[in-house]
């Protein structure tokens, strides 16, 4: 998986404060110098170091953690021991060493995707935004010293070096503009600035074949990165040097971001998660691969280097072998990037083909008839073959790929996934478009491609990735639909697949992937009408009417769905609700569980740093349903379960808040599994469907965690046996135990009990959806 001559090891895996992807780091060397993260969910995370760049363990990131309401895409040092962020608000953000924001720099209009600071005089900050401008800032004055304009779109900087103290040089970057169906015009262009803030453009540099995204430099070179997989490096006279190139055969991918360690490595990160390093002396090149999309790159001056990962991780890479991670550390970094990268190859794993059938010993199988299709271990690649009857052999059909059901091209590309989008355009019409997405890859990184190939709004990104997400299985939007039921499949075999379903490991439906929530009620008429029953109840039962007013506030922000991305959810509205939670009796909290489980979705309430307050949220919720005195009651368990559900959905402080109760929420729920209601059904099916989509992502399952897997199959098995599940609940519930029976001790479990048998049962009575989750089911128990 990894070619690394250059000899850089694992030295620390550092997390993001938030847990959420790290897009941007930068150090600050200090008498106490220290690393920053900057997030996709708007935090940066500080961690101090130690004399050896290596963090302390004595201090926690929660200690400095500067909140942001968009995702910090861009951080630098400044000579303050100050800092700098880009965010996409627009905005430009100055703090001091004690992380006290000091100013805003406001003038672009659109997303601030790049910053570099002038070291010749440490007096100008650079920014690049997609509003197609270069910025200057003077940061004595705090103002606007000159703009640098008219770029292809979003702009990368970086300030050369100057022969006069009164002349600012600036290198500027662009991804270019749409022509027909392709993008062209990305330049480069060097810019010389004077004393008064006047612009000069110097020179127009195209040499890229693809969106230029990055630009570094040494005091001996410089680099710039596009999107086409290749790094150029070049004099300091902008001229070129040499081409280094991240993919040698196949689709390149998208270079993210290029640094230096030294003047000797040249560095670039990729949206395939790869970390390449070339020496630029001998042209060799290095590859350590990363578990998820690779963000940012950093060459410290020590000479190790510093990733930013989609895995919400920072790692830092050493050449001294006194400071390499521990093997199991190591260790781990590689089992995780093997799974990615099985991910996007789409074939079975290495685990998989080793427990099938070894070819060379084809003969001792017997197919049971004509045509019959079985796979088998031919020099540890998985393969298909057929059973001749005529000759009694097996003949090799071919390897064993996998291909998604809406697979295709796109201008010659093969993809996994080719969706459909559609673009309201400004004069009223329709543009109709396609997507091209591979498994494994980041929705984000695939829609920001597809915005900057098309030349869309760049507001466009959170809804396309999203859009991807869905349609991909990430979430759950498809499940349970009301296709007509199909003929009754025949019991699954592992000698009576077709070649169909044995080219296609990758299934569908299993495992589920995301989380389904109930948002519905957050628009204004829905919410006040919760609003009036709260306001009702408290003043029937509390003395200080004149407190619930925080709850206006947080209706507002409950309603602006569209801004949730830039709103806040404030302590005393969180407070309030937890007051009357503990206090109020069971038959009167549900409008407080109603505004809860909207409040959850929201990422500003379920930050990581509210970890604690989930948690007292769901264990007062988990006491009212244990002591609930008429369990058919409706409004409790129903948006209790909801509130459950949608914790999953959060944000990682509630999702470690469901973790460290999930086995808590499972016990209560075998009371209400049998309810006569059918939304309170279909809100434990939900919850049941979440808590075994978060199961399979834990990967190594401490004990409790184990029990909890086969609490979650036990819960599904009951379900279905009581036969008064709504199809929709039925087909959540069936990828739920799909989904548990990919652990290999809930799967032993099920082969003991006959699960497979049973579940035959209930084909063709729930609809085309759950017809094809048994069948996967079915392929599952019968795989070795």
């Amino acid at each position: 998986m990894t070619s690394n001559p250059s000899g850089y090891t694992l030295s620390q895996t550092l997390p993001a404060a938030d847990a959420s992807a790290v897009r941007s780091v930068t150090y600050l060397n200090s008498s106490s110098p220290s690393l920053l993260l900057g997030s996709e969910s708007g935090t940066v995370t500080c961690y101090d170091l130690d004399p050896n760049n290596t963090a302390s363990p004595s201090h926690q990131p929660s200690l400095h953690a500067v909140s942001h309401p968009h995702p910090v895409t861009a951080l630098v040092a400044l000579p303050s021991n100050g800092y700098a962020t880009g965010s996409k608000d627009s905005l430009v953000r100055v703090y001091n060493a004690g992380h006290e924001l000091v100013t805003t720099l406001k003038g672009h209009e659109n997303a601030v995707t790049d910053l570099a600071l002038d070291t010749s005089s440490g007096n100008y900050l650079l920014s690049g935004s997609w509003d197609g401008t270069c910025k200057v800032w003077d940061l004595k004055t705090g103002k606007l010293f000159a703009t640098l304009p008219d770029h292809e779109n979003t702009v990368c900087v970086l300030p050369l070096s100057s022969s006069s103290k009164e002349m600012l040089r600036v290198l500027t970057g662009s991804v270019g503009t749409n022509v027909g169906h392709s993008v062209s015009g990305y330049k480069l262009r060097v810019w010389e600035i004077d004393a008064t803030g006047t612009a000069r453009l110097v020179k127009v540099i195209e040499d890229h074949g693809a969106p230029i995204r990055s630009l570094t430099g040494t005091a001996h070179w410089i680099a710039s990165g596009s999107n086409d997989g290749a790094v150029i490096v070049r004099g300091l006279g902008v001229e070129k040097v040499q081409t280094l190139r991240a993919c040698d055969v196949g689709v390149p991918p998208l270079i993210l971001k290029v640094s230096s360690a030294g003047e000797r490595y040249c560095l670039a990160s990729t949206e395939d998660g790869q970390l390449v390093i070339w020496d630029t002396g001998s042209g060799e090149k290095s590859v350590i691969r990363h578990p998820g999309c690779l963000w940012c790159v950093l060459g410290l001056e020590n000479g190790d280097i510093v990733t930013g990962c989609d895995d919400g991780k920072v790692r830092v890479f050493t050449l001294e072998s006194s400071r390499f991670a521990c093997k199991e550390e190591r260790e781990e970094l590689e089992k995780e990037s093997q799974a990615l990268a099985r991910r996007r190859e789409g074939g079975p794993s290495s685990e998989e083909i080793a427990k099938l059938d070894k070819w060379e010993m084809r003969a001792s199988v017997l197919g049971k008839g004509e045509g019959t299709v079985r796979m088998f271990n031919k020099n540890g690649r998985a393969i298909a073959a057929q059973w001749s009857e005529a000759s009694g052999t097996w003949i090799e059909v071919g390897e064993v790929m996998g291909r998604q059901g809406n697979a295709g091209s796109i201008n010659g590309v093969e993809y996994d996934h080719v969706l459909p989008i559609e673009i309201d355009m400004p004069d009223g019409g329709l543009r109709k478009m396609q997507i091209g997405y591979n498994n494994g890859e980041n929705p984000f990184v695939v829609a920001q491609k597809f915005i900057d190939e098309n030349m869309l709004n760049q507001a466009y990104l959170a809804e396309i990735a999203d859009y991807i997400r869905k349609r991909v299985g990430d979430t759950g939007v498809e499940l349970g639909g009301s296709g007509a039921a199909s003929s009754t499949p025949q019991p699954m075999d592992v000698d009576n697949f077709s070649a169909s379903q044995v080219s296609q490991p990758n299934y569908k439906h299993i495992p589920m992937k995301g989380y389904m929530s109930f948002e519905t009620g957050a628009d204004m008429k829905s919410l006040n009408k919760i609003m009036n029953k709260f306001k009702e109840f408290y003043e029937a039962l509390c003395d200080d009417a004149c407190h619930v007013t925080p709850l206006e506030s947080l209706k507002t922000t409950l309603a602006a769905t569209s801004r949730y991305h830039s709103t806040a959810i404030e302590k005393n509205e969180l407070d309030l609700l937890t007051r009357v939670l503990s206090t109020w009796s069971s038959d009167k909290i549900f409008p407080v569980l109603d505004l809860l489980r909207l409040t959850v979705i929201h990422p500003d309430a379920a930050r990581l740093d509210r970890k604690d307050y989930w948690t007292d949220v769901v264990q007062t919720v988990l006491r009212h349903l244990q002591s609930l005195q008429d369990k058919n009651s409706v409004a409790v368990p129903m948006l209790s379960f909801r509130l459950f559900a949608n914790s999953f959905r959060g944000g990682p402080g509630s999702v470690a808040a469901m973790l460290l109760n999930l086995a808590s929420v499972l016990t209560t729920m075998d009371a209400y599994i049998n309810h006569p209601n059918k939304n309170v059904r279909l809100a434990v099916a939900t919850t049941t469907l979440n808590a075994s989509a978060y199961l399979h992502t834990v990967p190594d399952l401490s004990s409790e965690q184990q029990s909890s897997c086969n609490h979650v199959f036990t819960n599904a098995i009951t379900i279905l046996n009581t036969g008064s599940y709504e199809a929709e609940a039925m087909t959540r519930v069936l990828v739920a135990l799909g989904t548990m029976l990919l652990n290999a001790q809930v799967k032993a479990l099920a082969r003991e009990t006959d699960v497979g048998n049973m579940i035959m049962a209930f084909s063709g009575r729930f609809g085309e959806k759950a017809d094809h989750v048994l069948t996967e089911i079915g392929i599952v128990l019968a795989a070795v």
